[in-house]
């Protein structure tokens, strides 16, 4: 689905999306937060290295190279502390 949404750094078809939580305070935003970050991290796991190394990339491009860095965790696990 992606490679139909992004041509280049640039998107190229308008999408509509329609997702919701209930926050009742700062803690219920952070768990969300914390949360979707672990989707997003575990699914980019179950990609093939080279997808996984080219959405690092991508992310690096589109200007986000804290959360490129961030997310390389799930491309190059690192030994726990």
């Amino acid at each position: 689905m992606a490679e139909n949404l992004c041509e280049g750094n640039k998107m190229n078809e308008e999408i509509h999306l329609n997702l919701e939580c209930t926050l009742k305070s700062l803690a219920d935003a952070e768990r969300e937060i914390g949360e979707l970050k672990m989707v997003v991290g575990l699914m980019l796991a179950k990609l093939p290295t080279n997808e996984r190394e080219a959405v690092i990339n991508e992310l690096r491009s589109w200007g986000f190279p804290e959360k490129a860095n961030e997310f390389d965790q799930f491309v190059h696990p690192r030994p726990a502390r």
